[in-house]
C-alpha cells in the first residue's frame, strides 16, 4: 500500500496494514477468525456447522455480518449483548422478524417455532 496523497515525504516508503480492510481478499477469513475466537471464549463451541454455535443457555448462528441470537434465559441475553458490545461497534435491532429471508412469526407466548424448538431470537 502507498503512502495516501498529502503523506508522501519523498523517501519512496510503503505502508505494511495490520488489519484486513473491506473488499481484500483475505477480508471474510480475517472477520470470521475474529469473530470465532470471540465467541468461543464466551463459552460457545461449534461442531457440525462453523456458523452454528451452541452453548447450554443460548444458540448463536452466523452469516457474513448477520447474527441471529436464541438465548433460553435473559441471563444469557445480557451476557452474550454485553460481550459483543464491547467488543464491536454495533446496533441493536430487537426481536428478529425477518432472518436470511426467512419470515419468523412468533406464537402468543412469545416463543417462535424453529423445527422442534421453540425460543424467542434476536438480530445482533
Amino acid at each position: 500500500m502507498k503512502l495516501p496523497e498529502g503523506f508522501d515525504n519523498g523517501s519512496g516508503d510503503i505502508l505494511l496494514l495490520r488489519k484486513s480492510l473491506y473488499g481484500l481478499k483475505q477480508s471474510p477469513r480475517q472477520w470470521f477468525h475474529d469473530i470465532d475466537g470471540r465467541v468461543k471464549s464466551i463459552g460457545f463451541r461449534s461442531t457440525a456447522d462453523p456458523n452454528l454455535y451452541l452453548r447450554r443457555d443460548c444458540l448463536l448462528l452466523l452469516y457474513v455480518d448477520d447474527i441471529l441470537f436464541i438465548p433460553m434465559v435473559d441471563t444469557a441475553l445480557h451476557e452474550v449483548r454485553g460481550a459483543f458490545e464491547s467488543w464491536y461497534a454495533m446496533t441493536w435491532l430487537g426481536e428478529a422478524k425477518k432472518f436470511l429471508g426467512i419470515v419468523l412469526e412468533y406464537e402468543p407466548d412469545g416463543s417462535i417455532c424453529l423445527r422442534a424448538c421453540s425460543f424467542r431470537a434476536y438480530v445482533l
